[in-house]
């Protein structure tokens, strides 16, 4: 009897050990889940803000505004803006009433007032032919000065420029004199100011007589 040789078993295969999601991996994909939730609510919010406001100003715009002025008296009354030319002639006269009028007790007031409705340009050309000297004889010779406007006319009236001719009476302590003058006043446009109400601006004045 022939000899048998056992069959060997075959080795079994070992089953490949099951890999690890490494830990850094799953943090990484919970911060990329995060940054999503919080890129989507940013964009929510901002969304939200965009209508609140746009709402805001529907709703501000929908309202009456009104702007109130109180009198000296303190009367209130309703302010309406209004579109209308500036009135030359006001202006012309708000304005000789500061500059050229003047007493010892209230030049430099009147000057600084004045000042305010003129350039710069006419600043400096006023502080570098009178400036502070002249204001000191005014005070130191008990100066006083009085211009009362008659009439006044609109020379000329373009986009970036005016001229106003103001005919007026000016009486003079100095030599006890009385004169008939013109003056002529060149105006440019300017910012509307809480002290320049009238957006326009004195550039240039030439006194001359009768």
């Amino acid at each position: 009897m022939p000899f048998l040789k056992k069959k060997e078993p075959k080795p079994k295969k070992e089953k490949a050990p099951k890999e690890k999601v490494p830990r850094y991996v799953e943090a990484w994909g919970w911060a990329a889940s995060a940054a999503r939730f919080r890129g989507l609510m940013c964009i929510m919010l901002s969304v939200a803000l965009v209508l609140s406001l746009a709402l805001a100003g529907f709703l501000y715009t929908s309202k009456n505004v009104y702007i109130v002025g109180v009198t000296p008296e303190g009367e209130r009354v309703a302010l309406r803006p209004v579109s209308a030319q500036v009135n030359f002639d006001i202006f012309a006269r708000h304005f000789l009433s500061l500059y050229a009028n003047y007493s010892p007790s209230a030049i430099n007031q009147n000057l600084n007032q004045a000042m305010k409705l003129s350039t710069k340009a006419f600043r400096d050309s006023f502080n570098y032919v009178l400036g502070p000297s002249f204001v000191d004889s005014v005070v130191k010779d008990n100066i006083v000065q009085n211009v009362s406007v008659l009439k006044t006319e609109l020379a000329s009236l373009q986009e970036n420029r005016a001229v106003v001719k103001a005919y007026a009476t000016r009486y003079r302590s100095l030599g006890n004199e009385t004169r008939q003058v013109v003056y002529e006043i060149e105006l440019v446009p300017g910012p509307v100011t809480s002290d320049n109400l009238y957006g326009w601006y004195v550039n240039s004045l030439k006194e001359s007589g009768l």
